[in-house]
């Protein structure tokens, strides 16, 4: 499904990933881990198509994220970890505008943004706000609905649990494992290997750019079982 082979970027002198590969199968839930500064965004907006690798291929179903960028992204579903989205545009608005970009039909629009608004437990008071009126909690689920509006064949995650309720968090893990059920697959950026593990099975750490392990999340843990809490970065 997702193919990523040597990719590698560099700004500057500053090497910031080098020579990851790694692969995500149709239908899976894979988790990118690892301590702030590791290069995870910056292999994120990679993989959706933001930046392009100054080495290696993406692939997302034989689709190279270079060579084919436009149709790349239409199968791509991004939830950056900074909030994209129009402050001055209530969350209705916000969108319709992006299933508009991302070509969902306008037959089939209020049936998705439906499935997105509940995937994310939003409230309807909260989405007829203009977004800069809502909390960042608000926002930030707003934006992983804007991600979700298409159903992309990959949506992929920047920390987009951070300031979730823990009632909003298992209703969105629910839903991921919901769309996983139906061959969406899901790459979620985050540091930890026991929160991960609620809803991967699979787990890439890296650190300075570069793989330390990869396999298993429940492996892995036994790997680290001497790290505080599971931090992926810890005890490595």
């Amino acid at each position: 499904m997702l193919k990523v082979n040597g990719i590698y970027k560099k700004y500057g002198n500053n090497e910031v990933v080098s020579d990851l590969s790694f692969e995500i199968g149709e239908g899976e839930i894979f988790a990118l881990l690892g301590d702030n500064g590791a290069g995870k965004s910056t292999t994120l907006k990679m993989i959706a198509g933001i930046i392009k690798p100054d080495k290696g291929t993406i692939m997302l179903d034989l689709i190279d994220s270079v060579r084919d960028n436009k149709k790349y992204l239409k199968n791509i579903g991004y939830a950056p970890q900074d909030i994209a989205l129009y402050g001055n545009l209530t969350g209705y608005d916000n969108l319709t505008y992006f299933a508009s970009l991302a070509g969902v039909p306008k037959n089939d629009l209020k049936k998705r943004m439906e499935e997105a608004i509940d995937a994310v437990s939003l409230d309807e008071k909260i989405l007829a706000k203009r977004v800069k009126d809502c909390s960042g909690g608000m926002q930030r689920k707003i934006n992983l609905a804007v991600a979700i509006i298409n159903k992309p064949r990959l949506l992929v995650m920047d920390e987009s649990f951070v300031g979730m309720d823990e009632g909003t968090r298992e209703k969105l893990i629910s839903s991921l494992k919901k769309y996983s059920g139906e061959g969406m697959s899901v790459l979620y950026v985050g540091h930890y290997l026991e929160e991960a593990g609620l809803f991967c099975e699979r787990a890439l750490v890296i650190k300075a750019g570069k793989e330390t392990m990869s396999g298993n999340i429940k492996e892995l843990l036994d790997k680290v079982s001497g790290g505080k809490n599971g931090q992926a970065g810890k005890g490595i």
